[in-house]
């Protein structure tokens, strides 16, 4: 990626150089036999201990460190370490979606926070009080013993990679056993109901770390099914397996109940800047607003559900999505002075959206995050920022990981109007267009793609 108007400037200012740092410093790192953490990595000053303990944190280290930004950026062998870590894992995840909730056979789960190397496998009999084990991990108290739908997004990488390259080894031996694990804990899971209005629901779900075990059709769970299923469906007929789930997981979508709204009213986490309609988080009790930063949006950040191609298609949804954003309190910090520190996490999803105008307020918040000598996470002179300086951890690389990832996505998309559907290729489909800009960037399909913006203008596309 090249930025003629900030290459050269200083590193708080320029964003192809953000975009170069963060490839350098997981590069550094990212090549192990497992994945890194986001606090610290390899770079470590605090003598090896850990701020965080000793678990793999989903939400900071995954969805927030590794993206699948690595496919895009031609260097998929940096998530390598990743796919490995959970592929070794899967009997382990296999057995604890069966332990945990009783699931069926084929059911996996992966939890928020978990060990390297997997979850504990329970005996059978005498199995121990979760007093006796760490809750640092999710299945024990953490971030929500029932938080299922990061499976889905775990399964969704693999599904990616096989978009990107079309290997139909890894179809089927790393991307379908997961493909199928999500499927099978979300039609199996003994919240799911097919109740009387005719609507598989979801109940007793947590979401992120505000609602814990008591929400009903979790918009990200629902999301997870919108998202898994067809290409779950998709990826058995490919590989002419599997011929009786198939219509089960079809019933299932086609009977699955509608994402929560502010029109419910019992709807939770809902967020309003003006009575617009936007969407709610779950239904309820809980009158909580909810994290902010965290996934509310997974229909748009991780699926084809929601993105450019399905604007034109289905515009009252995608205005819901706009909404939704803009009343978010990252949408607000966007347009404000202070607080941007986690407007990169915002940044990628308006950019899925098509809005090049959301783009450009980010570009501004994040140059205004970087100058601001208030910041309460100090930099260093090596760019190595910490971010818990009171418990001493150094390098937070979720930041720069978010960004680039909003960076890609501004500059070219391979997207689907719905999951599994044939990807459009759109140069610069959400980038500002008094920003001249070049890239070579890959595609799903395995297309390499060099193009050049000048003045407004796409001069070049190879």
């Amino acid at each position: 990626i090249y930025l003629p108007a900030t290459h050269d400037r200083p590193f708080d200012e320029s964003f192809d150089q953000h975009w170069l740092y963060y490839l350098y410093g997981i590069n550094t790192c990212n090549r192990g036999k497992y994945p890194i953490q986001a606090n610290g990595a390899i770079f470590n000053v605090q003598d090896g201990w850990q701020y965080w303990g000793s678990m793999y944190w989903w939400f900071n280290s995954s969805r927030q460190t590794l993206t699948p930004v690595f496919e895009q950026a031609n260097h998929p062998e940096l998530a390598d370490p990743y796919f490995s870590m959970l592929t070794r894992q899967f009997p382990r995840i296999n057995q604890v979606a069966i332990q945990q909730f009783g699931c069926g056979n084929d059911a996996i789960w992966i939890q928020e926070t978990f060990a390297f190397d997997g979850p504990e496998v329970l005996p059978e009999k005498n199995r121990p009080n979760a007093k006796t084990r760490s809750d640092w991990e999710s299945r024990w108290g953490g971030a929500g013993p029932s938080l299922l739908y990061n499976t889905a997004e775990a399964a969704q990488w693999y599904w990616e990679r096989y978009e990107y390259t079309g290997d139909m080894a890894w179809l089927k031996d790393r991307a379908y056993p997961m493909l199928k694990g999500v499927a099978e804990l979300y039609r199996t899971y003994p919240g799911t109901k097919l109740e009387a209005d005719g609507k598989y629901h979801i109940n007793n779900t947590s979401w992120a770390e505000t609602y814990r075990d008591n929400v009903r059709d979790c918009i990200n769970d629902l999301a997870s099914i919108r998202g898994m299923f067809p290409v779950a469906i998709k990826a058995a007929k490919l590989l002419k397996i599997d011929a009786e789930l198939v219509p089960l997981w079809q019933d299932m979508l086609d009977k699955l109940a509608p994402y929560p709204t502010s029109a419910d009213p019992n709807g939770m986490g809902v967020l309003q800047l003006a009575g617009e309609p936007v969407y709610a988080i779950g239904i309820g009790d809980d009158k909580r607003p909810g994290s902010d930063p965290d996934p509310r949006m997974m229909m748009v950040n991780i699926f084809d559900l929601l993105n450019t191609e399905t604007k034109a298609a289905r515009p009252d949804e995608w205005q819901l999505a706009m909404n939704t954003l803009s009343a978010m309190n990252l949408g607000r910090r966007v347009t404000n002075v202070k607080n941007e520190d986690e407007v990169n996490r915002f940044f990628g999803t308006m950019a899925r959206m098509g809005s090049a105008e959301w783009v450009k307020k980010c570009f501004d918040a994040m140059v205004r995050h970087w100058k601001n000598k208030h910041d309460p996470w100090p930099s260093f002179p090596n760019r190595i920022r910490e971010y818990n300086p009171e418990g001493g951890f150094a390098l937070d690389w979720q930041h720069d990981g978010t960004f680039s990832e909003g960076l890609c996505q501004a500059l070219l998309q391979s997207g689907a109007a719905s999951p599994g559907g044939t990807p459009v290729i759109r140069v610069f489909p959400a980038w500002p267009k008094d920003m001249d800009a070049s890239f070579s960037l890959r595609t799903k399909g395995d297309f390499l793609v060099t193009s050049l913006m000048k003045s407004g203008q796409v001069d070049f596309i190879e």
